[in-house]
Order: structure tokens, then C-alpha cells, then sequence
């Protein structure tokens, strides 16, 4: 996979923090609360507004790339979807866990407070208070 890879290349891709993401929120309920975290994670950073771009959808702003990589982290086995939502495996917990050191020495610090912020904020709320927000 890609993401294993880039480990030791200079900038992390959307699908490490989908995953970095996923495993410090303790995993989201919905591929809308993910795609909303991301639009949040834009809109207050330019570290994020740089690498994402954001459709107007009938559930809020949509990104393909998000919703693409998501769906290559599901089929290579690094995040479980589930009746509770989408979470990372075993795997994907290692490699989070991993690429965190990697953001660590990249000094993207305040990227990851951002992801750990919104990604608690987002998790507690529902797909209808998603959607007011």
C-alpha cells in the first residue's frame, strides 16, 4: 500500500490522515462524519485547505478524495466498516500509530491537535446535527 511507502517520504497523503484520524478519534460513525471532519479540518487549516477540495453535495460539502481513499483503506483491510461505524483494524491502528511519529518529525503538531479536536467534536454528534452544522 501506499501509505506504508511514504512512512519515510517527506509529507503524509489524505489516506494517512483518514487513518491518523480514525484511530485519535476512536473511529467514526458514518463516511458523513468523516467527510464533514475533513471539511472542518479545511476550513481551519491551509496545511488541509492545500491538499482538499470540497464539492457542494445533498448531505454538505463532499470530497471525492476523501470518500476514494477511505474506500482503498477499507479494502486493504486498515479500517473496518461496521454496524458501528468505520474504525481502524489491528493494522491500521499500527500504521496510525506509526504515521504519527512520522507527523511528530515533520513538526505537524498543530495539524494533528486539529484532527484530535474536530475528530472528538465530530464523533459526538448525530447525522442530522452533522448536517445543521
Amino acid at each position: 500500500m501506499r501509505a506504508l511507502d511514504r512512512v519515510a517520504q517527506q509529507d503524509l497523503e489524505i489516506e494517512d490522515w483518514l487513518l491518523i484520524a480514525l484511530h485519535l478519534s476512536g473511529g467514526l460513525p458514518s463516511r458523513l462524519h468523516v467527510q464533514k471532519l475533513f471539511f472542518l479540518l479545511a476550513q481551519h487549516s491551509e496545511y488541509f485547505r492545500e491538499k482538499l477540495e470540497f464539492e457542494p453535495y445533498q448531505l454538505g460539502p463532499w470530497s471525492e478524495e476523501v470518500n476514494d481513499r477511505l474506500d482503498t483503506l477499507i479494502g486493504s483491510g486498515y479500517i473496518a466498516k461496521n454496524e458501528e461505524g468505520l474504525r481502524p483494524t489491528p493494522k491500521g491502528e499500527q500504521l496510525a500509530r506509526e504515521l504519527i511519529d512520522r507527523v511528530r518529525l515533520l513538526g505537524l503538531e498543530g495539524e494533528e491537535e486539529l484532527v484530535k479536536e474536530w475528530g472528538s467534536f465530530v464523533a459526538r454528534m448525530s447525522a442530522d446535527e452533522l448536517l445543521l452544522y
